[in-house]
C-alpha cells in the first residue's frame, strides 16, 4: 500500500494506492481528512537528493532538530546513494517521487505503473525497504486516474 500526498489550494490530499498485481494495476482510496491529537505541520522536500541542496537541508534540518519526508527521485537516489541513506541516518523519512519525475498526466497508466514499481524496486535496494509515501511529480496524477 502506497500514500499519495498531493497539495492543492493549501489542503493536503493523502490518497491511498494499493498495486493488486502486475495486470490489474490500481485499487485507489482517498481520504481527505484524518483527526489529529495536536497541531501538526508536514515539511517534505521534494526532487532530491542533490549532493550541494540535500546536504545544506540535512544540515539546516539538524540545527533545528527539526525532522522531514525526503520525496526522492530513484534515478538520483541511484547517483547518490549516500545522501539518500544519509537521508534515513539523520531520522527522516524517504518518499518515492516516481523514478525519472515525468508528468503522469502525460504517460500511459501502464507506464505510471511501471515509474513506481521501478523506484520502489530501487528503493528497496538501497535502503532495504520501500517508501510508504509516494508524491506525484509535479503533483499532478490523472488515475484515470481518479478525479480529486
Amino acid at each position: 500500500m502506497f500514500c499519495f500526498i498531493m497539495a492543492g489550494m493549501g489542503l493536503i490530499k493523502l490518497i491511498f494506492l494499493m498495486l493488486l498485481s502486475t495486470t490489474a494495476l490500481f485499487s485507489v482510496d482517498i481520504l481527505k481528512s484524518a483527526p489529529v491529537q495536536t497541531n501538526v505541520l508536514a515539511l517534505t522536500i521534494d526532487d532530491g537528493p542533490h549532493p550541494h541542496v540535500t546536504l545544506h537541508i540535512l544540515r539546516l534540518l539538524k540545527e533545528e532538530n527539526v525532522k522531514a519526508t525526503f520525496f526522492l527521485i530513484a534515478k538520483e537516489a541511484q547517483k547518490y546513494p549516500e545522501i539518500t541513506k544519509k537521508i534515513i541516518e539523520h531520522g527522516h523519512e524517504i518518499g518515492n517521487h516516481s523514478f525519472s519525475h515525468q508528468n503522469f498526466q502525460k504517460i500511459s497508466l501502464f507506464d505510471v505503473s511501471q515509474s513506481i514499481e521501478t523506484s520502489q524496486a530501487v528503493f528497496k535496494q538501497l535502503l532495504g525497504k520501500k517508501p510508504y509515501y509516494f508524491r506525484a511529480p509535479y503533483g499532478r496524477m490523472n488515475l484515470y486516474q481518479q478525479p480529486l
